[in-house]
């Protein structure tokens, strides 16, 4: 798949910018390649094709890990839900890691969208303990681990995006 976007802008000493344009064609080159287990939206697709190109530019090897990450609003999740007219801070995060090695194969963005479909699927109920537990896993890993997130949403409903391409 061709790589198509504008030079990088740098936002920091460790910040890059970077748009990518994912079309219709680029969304049906992966369909054919996934299991259909999960829903294919095109936020899932482009997070998992960022992902890979920033572990591939960054060089990752071996049994390093890439951990996938974004923000997600909880009061409906939560037990009792908060009201939807809550106006204090009540989001959290949703990360999964993936070896390297798997990333890097041939396939490796449909096997990334997979893994980010479910973290999607498991937004049913607000995990803390998962992420409390992936966090602390994080910490421990070997090597300097890569933090690929997407944070920030008008909505916070950003893993519900579909661009219907």
């Amino acid at each position: 798949m061709t790589r198509l976007g504008t030079s990088p802008k740098k936002l920091g000493t460790i910040a890059w910018s970077r748009r990518i344009r994912l079309g219709a064609s680029n969304v049906q080159y992966f369909l054919p390649r996934y299991t259909k287990a999960i829903k294919l939206s095109t936020f899932v697709l482009v997070f998992a094709y960022a992902g890979s190109c920033i572990a591939e530019a960054k060089g990752v090897k071996g049994d390093m890990k890439v951990y996938f990450g974004f923000t997600a609003d909880c009061r409906t999740r939560l037990d009792p839900p908060v009201p939807a007219n809550y106006f204090g801070n009540c989001v959290s995060a949703h990360l999964d890691c993936i070896e390297s090695e798997t990333l890097m194969v041939e396939n490796g963005t449909t096997i990334a969208a997979e893994m980010i479909g479910q973290v999607n699927k498991g937004l049913e109920k607000a995990d803390v303990e998962k992420v409390t537990e992936t966090l602390g896993e994080m910490k421990t890993s070997v090597g300097a681990p890569v933090m690929v997130s997407i944070v920030g949403s008008p909505r916070f409903k950003v893993y519900e995006t579909d661009f219907e391409c």
